[in-house]
């Protein structure tokens, strides 16, 4: 129930149907989520309810790359690619980018599995469970990819993997693997766009890792946020990016839109019922809140809009992405801004649909993070209720069981005990015995006394 992408393929499978299998439909007339804002604000739609439709324009998938416990690694130096290098060009290509000199860092570099090495099986290429199991899935394997991992054919032997347990208090998480594996993919995705399906990976490889530098296990900012994840989820670095999204979130739609639930501390990543507070979607219509509206008065009003609520954890993973993404831009130029207002001039956003924004970092970039619901595929908002209602979809496939963390009413569920063996009972049941028999031995003789004394 806390790792569904983990075990269902929720947020993957979802965005999937969404951009390509077999797309986006919805149902209403697109409107734009501040009515009073217009053009100035994004395209969204009220059944389902989604704020904004960009990911309807992404286009053709061409492949995927995949990452996969990496910061604990099986082999010292090395990790490893599943990919079906035989009947797969796309995986075939990204295996030979991953694996090419000029991709590899000083200290880590990508060797095959051995189910590549022994020909996979009879049953197609096992790839271990990741959101490319997804693409595979819905694209009926036409489009494929690879997956970057730190171990070979099984989990790393640590405590269980997604399990309440699997944490850096647990096991040790490896800073200079996590930055080794952030420099390959770097340099892997540039090759990939740079390529443009020629299939040329050394060209490509070549080119991406003279644009890339190695990045240094070291590097303040890496090990800053290696600390707020792991064991700080109440760092200032988290506070501050997920603060100022907030803010501007607040300064377009009107609403008391927060940083949002804290991360904690140790970090607790338990996603939450998905309701408004958790992330879903909600409309303001009038006076009131829905997560999922079918009605025409949608804009009639000022204070009309659409928003959502992330946690702090989703505010300042897409504040940094802001941050890092958002400086690519060749008329880059850098300047300082405390709130959303303050990057209004700025001319270097130039392409379809970016605008500037404000980041936790204090500078002004261009806005290319996007959210993107993780709802199992099954499930769909009650029509005009409000959030934290939902109704199976007519028109779900039953590929998978349906994933979700909902509220249970007191009257619905069992009680799990663990089996743990005879020797509780027996052990029971003997020193009960004994209690009996001392208890009998104590009352035969407080009887013997009294009468003796002539009180009985």
């Amino acid at each position: 129930l806390f790792q569904a992408e983990a075990h269902g393929f929720v947020g993957s499978r979802s965005f999937f149907r969404d951009v390509a299998y077999p797309g986006f439909q919805c149902n209403s007339e697109q409107v734009y989520a501040v009515p009073r804002l217009e053009e100035e604000s994004e395209s969204a739609c009220l059944d389902p309810l989604y704020p904004s439709l960009k990911f309807s324009k992404l286009g053709d998938i061409s492949g995927m790359l995949t990452v996969d416990q990496l910061g604990t690694v099986t082999s010292d130096g090395y990790f490893y690619v599943h990919a079906d290098q035989n009947n797969d060009y796309m995986g075939k290509f990204l295996a030979s980018v991953l694996k090419y000199g000029y991709t590899k860092t000083s200290s880590f570099q990508v060797a095959d599995t051995s189910a590549y090495q022994n020909g996979g099986n009879n049953n197609g290429y096992p790839y271990p469970p990741t959101p490319l199991t997804s693409l595979l899935s819905l694209s009926e394997g036409s489009v494929g990819g690879a997956v970057l991992s730190g171990y070979d054919h099984s989990f790393a032997k640590t405590m269980p993997y997604h399990s309440f347990r699997d944490s850096a208090y647990s096991h040790s998480i490896s800073l200079k693997a996590i930055a080794g594996a952030a420099t390959i993919v770097a340099r892997a995705a540039v090759a990939a766009a740079y390529d443009g399906g020629n299939y040329n990976y050394a060209t490509a490889s070549e080119y991406a890792s003279e644009l890339i530098p190695e990045l240094d296990h070291n590097e303040g900012a890496l090990v800053a946020l290696a600390n707020c994840f792991l064991y700080n989820g109440e760092c200032s670095d988290l506070n501050e990016y997920s603060t100022v999204r907030a803010k501007n979130e607040k300064g377009q739609t009107g609403f008391g839109i927060g940083a949002g639930v804290s991360l904690g501390k140790p970090p607790n990543f338990y996603a939450g019922v998905y309701t408004d507070v958790y992330g879903q979607p909600f409309v303001r219509v009038g006076d009131k809140a829905y997560g999922r509206y079918t009605g025409e008065d949608f804009g009639k009003a000022t204070g009309d809009a659409i928003a959502m609520q992330p946690t702090v954890l989703e505010n300042a993973v897409h504040g940094l992405l802001d941050d890092f993404l958002g400086r690519g831009s060749a008329d880059f130029k850098e300047k300082h801004c405390k709130k959303q207002s303050d990057c209004q001039n700025v001319g270097f956003c130039q392409y379809e649909g970016e605008s500037a924004t404000c980041t936790g970092g204090g500078v002004c970039v261009c806005s290319r993070a996007n959210f993107h619901r993780a709802l199992d595929e099954a499930l769909e908002a009650a029509e005009d209720m409000p959030t934290g209602y939902f109704v199976v979809s007519d028109n779900d496939q039953g590929v998978s069981p349906i994933y979700t963390e909902p509220y249970w009413s007191n009257q619905v569920g069992v009680r799990v005990y663990r089996d743990v063996g005879p020797l509780p009972g027996l052990m029971t049941l003997v020193s009960g015995a004994f209690a009996m028999a001392v208890s009998l031995c104590a009352g035969f003789l407080l009887r013997a006394g009294l009468q003796k004394q002539k009180l009985y």
